[in-house]
């Protein structure tokens, strides 16, 4: 049986890092397509790096199961008020930190500011 990942052409991406969003294509998929069980009501999940891409992508995918959502992101301010859209709109609270987490301290904070929210 042959992997039909093999056969796909994918298009090369050139940009330097953290990179906002909307200057990537393709543009990544990141809106879920299944409907919600609320496996996470009640919860609060932080999502480090949940401005654009795979990190975008599983922070809504924990508000679409019903956790409140704290995003942390370096420096990409639009990509995370984008973020912080979706996430609302599963009528979940979303609060955006942004925070270099190469840093122990900024790591304690993070975990202060989603304790005192």
């Amino acid at each position: 049986m042959s992997n039909q990942s093999e056969n796909k052409d994918f298009p090369q991406q050139e940009q330097s890092l953290p990179g906002s969003q909307k200057q990537q294509h393709p543009n990544p998929e990141v809106l879920p397509r299944d409907y919600p069980n609320g496996k996470l009501a009640g919860k609060v999940a932080i999502v480090t790096g949940s401005d654009s891409g795979i990190g975008q992508a599983v922070a809504i995918l924990f508000a679409k199961e019903g956790a409140d959502v704290v995003v942390s992101y370096l420096c990409e301010d639009e990509d995370a008020k984008v973020t912080k859209k979706h996430i609302e709109s599963y009528e979940r609270r979303c609060l955006l930190v942004a925070s270099d987490l190469s840093k122990e301290a900024n790591c304690k904070e993070l975990i202060d500011k989603t304790l005192t929210e």
